[in-house]
């Protein structure tokens, strides 16, 4: 068995593409040593210079099986069975054999088994997989007059199969046997690698920490040390720590101090300019707050650690001073009076400004509030206006992860009311599916005015998402818009808000044909409220299934005349998928069926509708005059426990129609001679049908359904 490496070494990788191509490159070789039958699972290594990918225990030798091939008919002429010794690497057809198959004469292969050297196979596959990952890297520069990319200049290939070299090659590099250490640890110099374990061994001489899981683990180690040692913890960050890994190959942790002066700032400044900028963390004291300190990783382990600090300390003032003048300049001037200058920030070229939007959100939050309990018009209207003000600071524009939060550090600054200056910071939320939700009043309002008119003036323009591409996040609005209102349990009819978003934009309205020249201008309103509400619909479906409840059920719900309460349908949805298991749930949805597939049987042979009032008088048997009696009891009480939401009752009412069913059917038959009979009991059944259906469509839920 031999041991296999292969080192692509180059500049700088970026730290955020790494472990998805550690990933890639896992996949992707474990897929190449299958196809030589080789069942063997790959190790990928990565740092900021080198990706490593090693393989043990690959044999010498492959053997093929003995198999016949079979080819063209015999009859098919020179031209296929030329073609067919071409695939068979053969030059001649006394190397093939004829077989009679059903009366006709076929060419045959008979490959004898054989064992050959892996190399070259094993050569041509990681030939093959230096250019898979050369188009993974989602960046790639060229350099020099080289006709190569990579996702940083890439300098050397060792590749080695024990100690023998193979004959890969990338451009003009082509592999050895030699590579180098660390770039400040190391000795700089090439040096001689022979084999696996020799590579292993010398890059750890060259102070090189090859394994990014041992990396991460040594960081996660001396931080704590660190921090125990000054009774302080870590803001955890595990995506922080894992761009720090990927930016050193040995990686030595320090201790540094943040003047008490830039502790007053406001603590998402000191987060992100230590994380985003500098890749420091952060630390907090016995009782949570941030500590004077940060703690850093070194690429480097010198004798005067204590400079490498008081650099870093260095950089990080400048840093902070900057960020100290931005927020003193910036609350000179309030909120309110900065409304003024969103007129010079375009939301879209062809909606308007953001200022624009800010009195669209305002006018929406106001109506969506009448849904939202315990809401304020005055701090609604206040809020909405001034949510965006923040993006013209100064600190945002050094800062964009920042907008919403500063603004709530300036409103509470300049005295506004805590629910309106946290509403300026949640209206952005939630920006993830684990993001947070805002729930007080104010927040939600605007939040929701904010995403709603997003979506709807940028799908009057026609900018609705197409495959994977999805410039303006509208997926995100939608589905932000449905966690808000399903967090909050708000009962909000979408499609009468999304009328109302609508009439905020009269010229986009008009201007129609510019965006949907197919769509008749006098339709063009209900069509793109109908597709607005469509595109949220289809992403709350997407949700339901992630909440576990099946397609059918889904589907029933939908199907019941349910479109636009999203709290509604949430509830409904879990109630019918729990309710529809139970001995009583599987009664009703097999009484239901034998009732459906009667008449549904008749609708087609006889080409009409059955769904029309049936008639007490043309009623003859009594249990038909039973089932009627309970049809009529179902179609009067249910509109109103459905208004009320009371899911569990409307089932129970449901429920009573099992038994006067089976009986009518047991007693009665529906297909009789006499035809006004027939027409009469098919009507009973249609009708008691849809009125079962305003739960839940039971046509749509399977017979299999969990």
């Amino acid at each position: 068995m031999s041991d296999l490496i292969l080192e692509l070494f180059s500049e700088e990788i970026p730290a955020k593409m790494q472990l998805k191509a550690v990933k890639f490159v896992e996949e992707k070789f474990t897929e190449k040593l299958q196809k030589l039958g080789l069942n063997i699972k790959p190790e990928v290594y990565i740092t900021p210079r080198r990706l490593v990918l090693t393989t043990k225990g690959i044999p010498k030798t492959i053997k093929s099986e003995a198999q016949s091939i079979r080819g063209p008919r015999v009859s098919a002429g020179d031209k296929a069975a030329a073609g067919f010794l071409r695939k068979c690497g053969l030059d001649s057809l006394d190397k093939l054999q004829k077989k009679a198959i059903s009366g006709e004469e076929y060419y045959f292969f008979e490959q004898e088994a054989k064992e050959s050297s892996i190399e070259r196979d094993l050569t041509s596959e990681l030939n093959g997989l230096v250019k898979d990952i050369a188009k993974f890297w989602p960046k790639t520069m060229r350099w020099s007059n080289y006709d190569i990319r990579w996702v940083r200049p890439l300098s050397n290939i060792l590749c080695l199969l024990d100690d023998k070299v193979l004959a890969v090659e990338y451009g003009h590099l082509k592999a050895n046997n030699k590579t180098k250490g660390h770039r400040f640890l190391g000795s700089g110099k090439e040096f001689v690698v022979n084999g696996l374990a020799d590579y292993l061994d010398k890059l750890a001489k060259e102070s090189v920490v090859l394994d990014q899981n041992e990396r991460n683990k040594l960081i996660r180690e001396e931080l704590d040390k660190i921090c125990t040692a000054k009774k302080l913890s870590i803001n955890e960050d595990p995506a922080l720590l894992d761009e720090v890994t990927g930016l050193v190959e040995y990686p030595v942790v320090l201790l540094g101090e943040i003047n008490n002066e830039f502790m007053k700032l406001p603590e998402e400044v000191l987060i992100t300019t230590l994380k985003n900028h500098q890749k420091y963390f952060c630390v907090r004291n016995s009782v949570g707050k941030l500590a004077p300190y940060f703690v850093f990783v070194s690429n480097n382990n010198t004798k005067k650690n204590e400079v490498v600090i008081e650099g870093n300390q260095r950089v990080l003032r400048a840093r902070l001073e900057d960020a100290k003048f931005f927020y003193a300049d910036d609350l000179k001037v309030k909120l309110a009076d900065r409304v003024e200058d969103l007129e010079k920030i375009v939301f879209h070229k062809d909606i308007g400004t953001l200022r624009e939007k800010s009195a669209n959100d305002a006018v929406l939050a106001k109506f969506i509030s009448v849904w939202v309990p315990n809401a304020h018009l005055v701090d609604i209207e206040v809020a909405a206006t001034i949510a965006k003000a923040d993006l013209t600071t100064e600190m945002v524009g050094e800062f964009p992860e920042l907008q919403g939060v500063m603004g709530y550090y300036y409103a509470l600054a300049e005295g506004l009311a805590a629910d309106i200056s946290r509403a300026v910071k949640n209206h952005y939320l939630p920006q993830g599916m684990k993001d947070n939700c805002p729930e007080e009043a104010t927040s939600v309002s605007v939040a929701l005015a904010d995403k709603i008119n997003s979506l709807v003036s940028l799908m009057l323009i026609g900018e609705k998402p197409t495959g994977s591409k999805d410039p303006y996040a509208l997926r995100r609005a939608a589905i932000g818009v449905i966690r808000i209102i399903l967090h909050n349990k708000l009962n909000i009819p979408l499609k009468l808000v999304i009328e109302k978003s609508l009439n905020n934009f009269p010229k986009l309205l008009k201007a129609s044909k510019k965006y949907y020249p197919e769509i008749n201008p006098k339709e063009f309103k209900k069509f793109i409220e109908l597709e607005i509400l469509e595109f949220i619909i289809d992403r709350f479906k997407i949700l339901l299934k992630e909440d576990k409840i099946p397609h059918d059920i889904i589907n029933a719900v939908f199907d019941s005349g349910e479109l636009d309460d999203i709290q509604k349908i949430h509830e409904k949805s879990h109630f019918i998928n729990d309710i529809i298991k139970t001995e009583q749930g599987q009664k009703i949805l097999e009484s239901y069926r034998r009732a459906s597939r009667i008449y549904e049987k008749a609708e087609q042979e006889d080409g009409v509708s059955y769904f029309k009032r049936p008639h007490l008088l043309a009623l003859k048997h009594e249990s038909e005059k039973k089932l009627f009696s309970v049809y009529k009891d179902i179609k009067s009480e249910l509109p109103g426990l459905l208004k009320n939401d009371d899911y569990a009752e409307a089932f129970h009412k449901i429920a009573e129609f099992v038994d006067p069913i089976d009986e009518f059917f047991e007693q009665v038959v529906v297909n009789d001679n006499d035809s006004s009979l027939r027409q009469n009991r098919l009507k009973l059944l249609a009708s008691l049908c849809k009125t079962v259906n305003t739960l839940a469509n039971f046509s749509k839920i399977e017979k299999t359904s969990n």
